[in-house]
């Protein structure tokens, strides 16, 4: 024998289930420990993280990235003019080196030598210069040069 089911009983099915639905959507539901949430802690998780930006395509998905750009890229650094500069003499100070580099290469924007936790010279640094040229003229020029008996050697930061 095979069962009919009449428009009219789908209708009555229908009623019964959207009454269900309703008396459940007002109690609050249990989570799967068996507590009952507080209606404050059932905000939507929409309006939890406003303003916060999500990456994509990364198993990270939902980490938010506060310095990433409106565009979901990295910003690229800009191109340094920089070189590095080894072998320079214990005792020679950053004024120094910005000094003969101006002279000998062109305009020089930063030196930083580098120093050890006891603030002694490790005898290596960095020059950063105005232009791109002065990068080239500098490995040219200065790789070599004698520094109060030491020859500077100097390479394209990378």
């Amino acid at each position: 024998m095979e069962e009919f089911i009449t428009l009219e009983d789908e209708l009555k099915q229908d009623e019964s289930n959207a009454s269900l639905k309703s008396e459940t959507e007002d109690a609050p539901e249990e989570t799967p420990n068996g507590v009952k949430p507080d209606a404050e802690e059932t905000i939507p998780s929409n309006e939890k993280h406003e303003g916060k930006e999500k990456s994509t395509g990364n198993r990270r998905g939902g980490r938010y990235h506060p310095y990433k750009d409106k565009h979901g890229g990295e910003k690229k650094p800009a191109h340094r003019n920089r070189v590095f500069i080894s072998n320079i003499p214990y005792d020679m100070k950053w004024q120094a080196i910005k000094d003969l580099m101006r002279e000998k290469v062109g305009e020089v924007t930063y030196v930083e030598l580098f120093k050890d936790a006891e603030g002694k010279s490790r005898g290596c640094g960095v020059v950063e210069f105005k232009d791109e040229e002065f990068v080239k003229k500098a490995i040219e020029t200065m790789n070599k040069h004698d520094l109060s008996g030491r020859p500077l050697n100097i390479k394209e930061d990378p």
